[in-house]
């Protein structure tokens, strides 16, 4: 297991998607948090590879209204590849996304060219090229689960529309505000979405699983072949003579003016003054 925490010094921006409440002047540096921490996991159960994640952050001083729901395969509701939970936390503000899957089942399915954020927007992930990404959509809402995977990439995200946050467009339009981060050389992107259209403004994470999948792992699940064998369950290391993945992946950053950082500042505020609870469309 891996359990990354940091505080740095950053840009606005960041201010803006860790604790907007706290937002300070425009160009100037402040230390804050955008993830409290991010851990993350690969185990084996009855010879399927699974992954969970689990990242705590803060927008705001916004919390989620708990609730944890099943992972289908879209076309055989029987089928269930993990769960995905949103949970406030004890400490004010900050709120708790935790996601277990099945790789090895989810592996299987046929993934597509033009993966979109729920506001139809592209993922804000370069480097995937040709390869072809899983997209999940939890019936009756509008989350996704994203993964891909290929020899040099393995990716997992996560998007999610909050209700709350469709009052966002009236100050921002349509933009989507995210920042590519390495912690400690686990790379990911965070972030904000925004859609004209109800129900289509929300959060998402990306992370590179290749801290936690080496390359005989990922061969497994290019094979759909029974998994190698998993070692030291507190970091997931594998064997020494195997080798990590090589990801390609690039987690890009919004081009965003100060006049857009100031509106969402001005958006977020807004929704504090309505209500502190974060619902699902």
């Amino acid at each position: 297991m891996k359990s990354i925490s940091f505080l740095r010094t950053v840009l606005p921006l960041l201010v803006l998607l860790s604790s907007l409440m706290v937002f300070h002047a425009c160009g100037k540096n402040s230390q804050n948090q955008i993830v409290k921490d991010i851990v993350l996991q690969s185990s084996m159960r009855d010879e399927d590879i699974w992954i969970s994640l689990s990242a705590s952050f803060m927008v705001g001083n916004l919390s989620f209204t708990a609730i944890t729901m099943p992972i289908r395969n879209p076309k055989n509701p029987d089928v269930t590849y993990g769960e995905i939970s949103f949970l406030p936390t004890l400490t004010p503000g900050f709120n708790e996304i935790k996601l277990s899957l099945n790789l090895s089942d989810v592996a299987k399915i046929q993934g597509g060219a033009s993966p979109t954020l729920p506001n139809g927007t592209p993922i804000p992930i370069g480097g995937v090229g040709q390869v072809p990404v899983i997209e999940l959509l939890i019936p009756g809402t509008n989350v996704k689960i994203y993964f891909a995977f290929d020899q040099k990439t393995v990716l997992l995200g996560v998007a999610a529309a909050i209700k709350e946050f469709d009052v966002l467009s009236g100050y921002i339009g349509g933009a989507n505000i995210f920042l590519g981060f390495n912690i400690q050389g686990v790379l990911g992107s965070a972030g904000l979405f925004t859609s004209r259209e109800s129900g289509k403004s929300g959060i998402g994470l990306f992370v590179d699983l290749s801290s936690v999948i080496n390359t005989d792992i990922l061969n497994d699940l290019i094979n759909h072949n029974a998994p190698a064998t998993l070692a030291d369950t507190n970091y997931k290391m594998y064997s020494s003579s195997v080798s990590p993945v090589q990801g390609e992946l690039k987690f890009l950053q919004s081009s965003t003016s100060n006049r857009q950082l100031y509106n969402l500042k001005r958006g977020i505020d807004s929704i504090n003054r309505r209500t502190r609870k974060m619902n699902l469309p």
